[in-house]
């Protein structure tokens, strides 16, 4: 650090009749000249470089000087604590316990500190997370939702987890190991939802939108063919029509009466129906 500010002087001008000028220089003393360089690297216990953690600085009364955080490298460079300075350090980075140095004494211009976070253990799993809505982007509460694990050598599937959504629609399945996984949603009243996730990576949280499509209730028609004196009659072709908005009758599909006049059609969607019969 230099000892004194960079300096400027004023405009002299130099012509034909003033070939030589005077260019008077005052300078400012550096009030960092006394101030230490302290930097370093942020790793992991695999020498990985930590980006974007905080270090801050604090003096001997715990109070805090300042703070920088670490670039991609996990490179930190910080200047502004005196010479002969007792100084401590912490570090602070999402998903790793907090580093906390001891008193230093800086007896140097350039000091240099490497510090070393530990991960935390849940942020060696991942996590799913997950909101259930309708057609309406309206939030479902209490569906029971599944999440199979598939396994990786015969792609046979079983129930790992279950859980129910909040009255906020939302769902949560954590500490998950690397691996395929299926959430699965079967729901009466709802369309079978299915959804693939593979996990090739921890300490991420996987997010969910899943949107449930109603189902369309489905009833069945039945009845019996009897003549002008109430007797079955066998084998009468009964058709099944539809009936539209406007009155239209479409034929959707046909059976046969059995032995005691009984006929019945399945499965059917709701709506207006006419049987016909001969």
């Amino acid at each position: 650090m230099d000892k004194y500010e960079l300096g400027q002087s004023d405009i002299g001008t130099i012509t034909h009749e003033i070939n030589e000028i005077r260019l008077d220089l005052q300078l400012k003393r550096n009030n960092h000249y006394n101030d230490v360089i302290i930097c370093g690297y942020v790793y992991d216990f695999c020498k990985h470089p930590i980006e974007n953690a905080k270090v801050v600085f604090y003096n001997k009364c715990n109070k805090e000087i300042g703070f920088v955080y670490t670039s991609c490298e996990g490179l930190y460079v910080f200047f502004g604590v005196k010479l002969n300075s007792v100084i401590r350090i912490t570090v602070n980075k999402k998903g790793y316990y907090k580093y906390c140095s001891g008193m230093m004494c800086i007896y140097t211009k350039m000091f240099k500190y490497n510090m070393c976070l530990q991960k935390k253990c849940f942020c060696s799993k991942a996590l799913i997370s997950g909101h259930i809505k309708d057609e309406n982007c309206n939030p479902i509460k209490n569906i029971p939702v599944y999440l199979l694990k598939v396994c990786d050598w015969c792609c046979n599937k079983s129930i790992f987890r279950v859980t129910n959504s909040n009255e906020y629609g939302q769902f949560v399945f954590y500490d998950l190991r690397r691996g395929n996984y299926i959430v699965y949603i079967d729901n009466p009243k709802f369309e079978q939802y299915t959804k693939q996730i593979d996990i090739t990576e921890t300490d991420r949280i996987i997010d969910v939108d899943v949107e449930l499509i109603k189902r369309q209730l489905k009833t069945n028609m039945c009845g019996y063919i009897k003549d002008d004196f109430g007797r079955a009659i066998k084998k009468a072709v009964v058709i099944l029509y539809r009936v539209e908005l406007n009155d239209k009758l479409i034929p959707i599909e046909y059976t046969i009466s059995d032995d005691n006049g009984w006929y019945s059609f399945d499965e059917l969607p709701c709506g207006k129906y006419v049987a016909k019969a001969i």
